[in-house]
């Protein structure tokens, strides 16, 4: 019995190992958790803009580049930096100062996020001899709900939809849409599949021999880029493909109007 008091008596008495005592967490480890938290959310929101609405090389195109800026800026630096200088174990708001950083951290997100999704391409619209990009924004909510084709009624989530553009044969709606102050490409009433234009895309293109008529440096760049893509320069065509930030030229057949490629060169 006196044996087993003087083994409790012993076990009571040992010091606790270091390893095990609490430390206070410190201002710059707190900063470095919020860091990496953000920088997790930061990364599933480059993910969503590059692979999903943002496709390459609209990404570029659209000028995704500084609106992504803006989000990481805010969501990945500025949080952890407002952490870092705020964060004291002293203080007794130190919950609600971090509470009120992260809500406004999410706040900035999500109204990022937003606008990236508002400004994101849908279509890629096919007009007698050029492309536009149209984003989400231009759709006129109005006139989206006369759409007639189901496949046009809701707005395309995972990249542009390639479509063309059919001109009204009435002319009071012809006139109506000119006077509506709505950019025309963005009537998705009446778009219709791209497949029945096709050919007319196709003969609607130049071909290399006259982009390099009117302008030889873009001719010795379309060359370029047709043959790292190891395409037939007999048979490619070119037409222009207007975007918000910066053009490019749409590669395609010039007997069938299949688009083969998106060249970052402007026509």
């Amino acid at each position: 019995m006196e044996k087993v008091i003087q083994m409790e008596s012993t076990i009571h008495a040992a010091p606790i190992a270091p390893g095990f005592v609490r430390q206070p967490l410190s201002r710059w480890r707190a900063a470095a958790i919020h860091f990496a938290l953000s920088l997790v959310v930061g990364l599933a929101v480059v993910a969503l803009m590059m692979l999903i609405w943002f496709p390459a090389p609209y990404f570029e195109a659209m000028g995704g580049g500084g609106l992504l800026l803006l989000i990481v800026g805010v969501d990945v630096v500025l949080g952890p930096l407002i952490t870092l200088i705020i964060f004291d174990t002293k203080k007794k708001s130190l919950k609600f100062d971090l509470s009120c950083v992260a809500i406004v951290q999410l706040l900035a997100l999500a109204y990022g996020v937003s606008m990236m999704f508002m400004a994101r391409p849908v279509y890629t619209v096919f007009n007698t001899n050029r492309f536009d990009v149209v984003i989400a924004a231009d759709i006129d909510a109005t006139e989206r709900a006369k759409v007639v084709l189901l496949e046009f009624k809701s707005l395309p989530l995972y990249g542009p939809q390639v479509v063309a553009m059919e001109q009204p044969n009435d002319m009071n709606e012809a006139r109506r849409m000119i006077e509506s102050g709505i950019d025309t490409r963005a009537f998705s009433q009446h778009y219709r599949p791209y497949v029945a234009s096709a050919r007319a895309a196709g003969s609607a293109s130049k071909s290399l021999a006259a982009v390099k008529a009117l302008k030889p440096e873009v001719a010795k760049r379309l060359s370029a880029f047709i043959a790292e893509k190891s395409l037939d320069e007999s048979k490619v065509g070119f037409l222009p493909l207007y975007t918000r930030n910066q053009d490019m030229t749409v590669v395609l057949d010039r007997e069938t109007g299949v688009i083969l490629a998106l060249a970052p060169v402007t026509l």
